[in-house]
């Protein structure tokens, strides 16, 4: 059977989705925010810690009925560590990031939002050249990771984590979080590094 992070199960379609209007939920990394939707607040109703969705993110934040066309098409398996009620229409949730998921479907006629996924199975994630590379992006990343500690037998969890820490334009955490090989995420996400890098030479240059 395929596992998620800390080997649990990944769930049976189809799976309870949370949009995002904002932001990504990388693997690896946790994320408290406010629930306030009619259709997220009911599906948050329904949700006790240890339980485990699928978020996905819009493409545009300011889309209320939402369609299959409307979210980005990778997403995250998430487990809820919390779910504090703020009032009767607002809750605070609390997620960790457990595993990649494709969007296949997106069925919007119950009360929350559901979809059909496809997990995506991570390739390579212990060869020799994913850590080799995990090691090369902390010499590059620099000051960026003092907060993070490389694991050597985790290069993609260590890729996800500073991926999340970056702050990168959500197209660019989106590519990565639908990378499945390992080696070639880590690749990319250099890439993508030098380029915010370079953006922000030029910024401070005009």
């Amino acid at each position: 059977m395929t596992k998620l992070r800390e080997n649990l199960p990944v769930p049976q379609n189809p799976a309870s989705v949370l949009p995002l209007r904002t932001g990504v939920l990388l693997p690896g990394s946790t994320l408290t925010f406010a629930v306030g939707r009619p259709r997220s607040v009911a599906l948050v109703r329904d949700l006790h810690p240890g339980d485990v969705i699928v978020t996905l993110t819009q493409k545009d934040p300011r889309s209320a009925d939402l369609v299959a066309a409307d979210l980005h098409g990778f997403g995250t398996y998430a487990r809820v560590i919390s779910v504090n009620r703020r009032s009767e229409r607002e809750y605070e949730l609390s997620l960790e990031g457990l595993g990649r998921a494709k969007l296949d479907t997106l069925d919007s006629t119950g009360p929350f939002f559901k979809a059909e996924v496809t997990h995506i199975a991570e390739a390579n994630h212990e060869s020799v050249d994913a850590k080799k590379l995990a090691r090369a992006l902390v010499a590059d990343a620099g000051g960026a990771l003092a907060q993070l500690e490389l694991e050597e037998d985790e290069p993609s969890l260590f890729a996800d984590r500073v991926t999340a820490l970056l702050d990168l334009p959500v197209e660019n955490e989106i590519e990565l979080l639908g990378e499945a090989d390992v080696p070639t995420r880590i690749r990319l996400l250099v890439k993508r590094i030098g380029e915010a890098r370079a953006q922000a030479e030029v910024r401070s240059k005009i």
